[in-house]
């Protein structure tokens, strides 16, 4: 039943012009009644609207009716008006379409200056409607001398404003059967036919509560009206200021409290029907009656939802203006400042009763400013370098993204690039960097809608890639040259492959080394925890090559044995390193042993991968050096290495690891202690530790953690040659373990695990500071910064350690190792 609202005639000449005085509206709208009835239908309409938008208006003014009853009263007179449009029209023949209402409107709580959500559905494609559309549009909408009949807003369609301006029922529901959004199942709580078809009434409405309300409850739901809400505020949030309040958008307002109430309703509702309630008191009533919510809770909301409508119609009846508003100072005002002050606490308590269920609004939740001059100030107030912002901050803001829903995909973009600006603010030393690394990573990503959704539904991901930019532009190398690693970075984990196309082996063979050094990268550059990351990387290069093998020989048996050497062979491969290997077969090396050999060497360094080869590789260690063969037997490598093998290559070899056949391992050992080491054997090792001590770049500003004297290849090749001296089977082809072996001699041994394993650390760190491969560390420089950083200590601090380091670890060789004993 339509509210019966007072008539103008029943307020006195008084207070009409009270209203007036107040309202500019409301004084043009008056003059324009006095005028004689116009002759078009269009602005009989507009008579008509001003007519009962009046009597709201002084309803609302002088508190004659509730707020709820005049906003009913209102949508009703829209119902009117719209149908009267239609069949005025009458190109079409309404038994073939159905008029929906939507948002305020379908709720019969239109406020007095909003625009009205609209959707034309037809039963099939038909050219006609859309003209019919479009005429009723203008017939709505025009503006003349008369002013206008209603806002129109036909955005809420099927794919929105991409969308076909008149959906037919089967678009309809294949896009919200496939497409829907948690934001548009709660928009069709309020969905209400307005005029056309009972038959399309029919089949659209069953369908939308079939898509609203779900027997089950969704438990991704909760999350994405949590990040609806955040977004919300995320886009408006700077708005609400001490001099105003956004009735509609701040937080505890009218959009907060409508969509607590419908979260509610779409939960429970797709068991109960009562809960399916188009209204808002309707459906705190029937929260009530179940016992959903605290009774004192319940009347609260509603007074404190139809407190804020009437606020709202009072700072729209001033101007007839869609705004949401209120000036606290504005002199219309000043007699109500107590009653504002008790509305803002309402406010306060609504938000806390709304967070209770969507979650509180991040203080963070905010987007950049609107306007460059004030985004540059924000910038520079970060402590960015004017010529930074100068030269970066154009391509990064003017970037539009990729996505079929613009406007809420363009919000997320915003709140995306203001979180990670905030972060990347937190590393002043190398955020004019990062933001570089930012620009680079954008364009990478090429502005797609789905990665800063992903950004924003995981909460540590913005914090966590941030910090990978700020201290590692080689990880942030990774990211950039492949950004779809970041779902299976946020998961720690990679889908698995199905199918054995070579090809698709490769890119995740490629996918999963690039995925384990970014995320133990990260891991490392939080915990600095050396030997974890390099157990790791070890066991991911065993896995990749085993896999890169079976998939050459077609899933069967291979007959080839990797044998891993150098760093690979000794479980410590790092950031950047390559594979230093041979084949090894139980037999003579056949024609077809090589071929397989030689497609694995060029499918683990193909380059054509995006991120580049799976890896380098070293083969300068095959027997005989480089005019070995990379393929051989374990009998002529056994029989090599116990009587041809000199003294460098026997000590390499102690490093072979042969992939899951760990007896082979020791026999290759065996070989290698099997001769004594003579004398010119032991000072044609002296002579190339001494070699390498002039190739090293150490001096007073620059240290090589590597070949100087003490570095850890110094530690490594003594430890090395103790072991052929000594004539002992290594237990362990991995320097710590073999450090501790010979420590029960002699436990000087024992004290170079920690110098050994410093300098391997800040040489893992160098690595993931520099985006090219780099032995040295330049004291002063902006890469030495970072490493102090990192470390949380000061570069002198810094430079002292590893003085130190290297000094100990000399002082320690010069007693230990046989080398130098010549």
């Amino acid at each position: 039943m339509m509210p019966v609202l007072s008539k103008l005639d029943s307020y006195s000449e008084s207070e009409l012009e009270r209203l007036a005085h107040f309202s500019s509206a409301f004084s043009r709208y008056k003059m324009m009644l006095q005028q004689p009835m116009p002759q078009s239908f269009a602005d009989q309409l507009r008579r008509r609207r001003h007519q009962a938008w009046m009597e709201c208006a002084a309803a609302e003014f002088f508190e004659r009716h509730s707020t709820e009853d005049i906003c009913q009263s209102w949508s009703q007179t829209a119902d009117e008006i719209v149908r009267l449009a239609c069949d005025h029209l009458g190109q079409i023949h309404f038994s073939n379409f159905c008029l929906l209402a939507l948002g305020k409107w379908g709720a019969e709580e239109l406020n007095l200056s909003s625009d009205i959500d609209l959707i034309l559905i037809s039963n099939q494609e038909d050219e006609q409607a859309k003209v019919f559309l479009r005429e009723l549009q203008g017939l709505l909408s025009h503006s003349t001398t008369c002013g206008f009949v209603f806002r129109t807003d036909f955005d809420l369609r099927p794919g929105g404003r991409m969308g076909p301006l008149v959906p037919t029922v089967d678009q309809f529901e294949d896009y919200y059967g496939n497409y829907g959004e948690a934001w548009e199942r709660l928009a069709f709580v309020r969905m209400r036919p307005i005029w056309g078809s009972e038959q399309i009434t029919q089949r659209l409405t069953t369908f939308a509560q079939k898509f609203s309300y779900r027997r089950h409850l969704d438990y991704t739901l909760m999350k994405d009206l949590q990040q609806l809400r955040q977004r919300i505020h995320s886009q408006h949030g700077h708005r609400s200021t001490p001099e105003q309040m956004d009735l509609k958008l701040g937080l505890g307002g009218i959009r907060d409290l409508e969509l607590f109430v419908h979260t509610l309703q779409v939960i429970h509702g797709g068991k109960d029907l009562s809960m399916r309630q188009q209204r808002t008191s309707a459906a705190l009533r029937e929260l009530e009656k179940k016992e959903l919510l605290p009774k004192d809770d319940i009347h609260f909301l509603n007074a404190h939802y139809w407190s804020l409508r009437h606020w709202e119609n009072l700072v729209q009846i001033e101007n007839d203006l869609q705004t949401h508003l209120l000036i606290t100072q504005s002199p219309a005002f000043q007699s109500h400042q107590q009653q504002l002050e008790t509305l803002k606490t309402d406010m306060h308590q609504c938000d806390h009763i709304v967070s209770s269920l969507l979650g509180r609004v991040s203080s963070q939740a905010r987007s950049v400013p609107e306007n460059l001059p004030e985004q540059i100030q924000w910038l520079r107030s970060l402590g960015f370098s004017q010529e930074t912002v100068e030269a970066i901050w154009p391509n990064l803001i003017n970037q539009t993204v990729f996505s079929r829903q613009k406007e809420r995909d363009e919000n997320d973009r915003q709140r995306f690039l203001y979180l990670f600006i905030e972060e990347i603010s937190r590393y002043p030393e190398t955020q004019n960097r990062s933001l570089s690394l930012l620009q680079d990573f954008l364009k990478s990503m090429r502005a797609k809608a789905t990665f800063f959704s992903l950004f924003l539904n995981q909460e540590s991901l913005v914090a966590q890639v941030a910090r990978i930019f700020a201290n590692s532009p080689y990880l942030a190398g990774l990211l950039i040259s492949r950004p779809e690693l970041l779902d299976s970075f946020v998961f720690r984990s990679q889908q698995s492959l199905n199918g054995d196309d070579p090809q698709e082996v490769l890119s995740h063979l490629s996918e999963k080394k690039l995925l384990s050094e970014l995320i133990n990268g990260f891991q490392f550059l939080n915990s600095l925890d050396l030997p974890a990351l390099i157990s790791r990387l070890t066991e991911t290069a065993d896995e990749i090559t085993q896999s890169l093998l079976k998939t050459i020989d077609g899933g069967r048996e291979n007959s080839l044995l990797i044998t891993a050497l150098g760093k690979w062979g000794g479980c410590e491969l790092g950031l950047r390193s390559d594979l230093d290997f041979i084949f090894l077969l139980k037999h003579e090396p056949q024609e077809e042993d090589l071929k397989k050999a030689r497609r694995f060497f060029f499918r683990l360094t193909e380059t054509h991968q995006r991120g580049g080869s799976l890896y380098s590789i070293d083969l300068r260690l095959r027997p005989s050096g480089k005019g070995g063969l990379v393929v051989t037997s374990v009998d002529q490598l056994i029989e090599y290495l116990s009587t041809e093998a000199t003294a460098w290559e026997r000590q390499a070899y102690l490093r072979a690891r042969v992939l899951h056949t760990p007896e082979l391992s020791k026999k290759i050992h065996q070989a290698c202690i099997q001769r004594p080491l003579r004398k010119d054997e032991l000072q044609e090792l002296e002579r190339i530790r001494l070699e390498l001590k002039k190739k090293s770049q150490q001096s007073e500003t620059r240290f090589d953690l590597k070949y100087s004297a003490g570095g850890f290849v110094d530690i490594e090749l003594a430890l090395q040659a103790c072991i052929l001296k000594k004539q002992v089977l290594p237990q362990s082809t991995q320097t710590e373990s073999l450090l501790r072996q010979f420590s029960t001699e002699n436990s000087a041994w024992n004290e170079l695990i920690e110098p050994y394993y410093f300098l391997r650390l800040i040489e893992q760190l160098q690595q993931a500071l520099i985006t090219s491969a780099e032995g040295t560390i330049e004291i002063s420089s902006e890469n030495f910064r970072s490493l102090a950083t990192l470390l949380q200590i000061n570069e002198d601090t810094l430079s002292e350690k590893i003085r130190s380091a290297l000094n100990e670890a000399l002082r320690l060789l010069n007693a230990l190792d046989p080398r130098r004993q010549q």
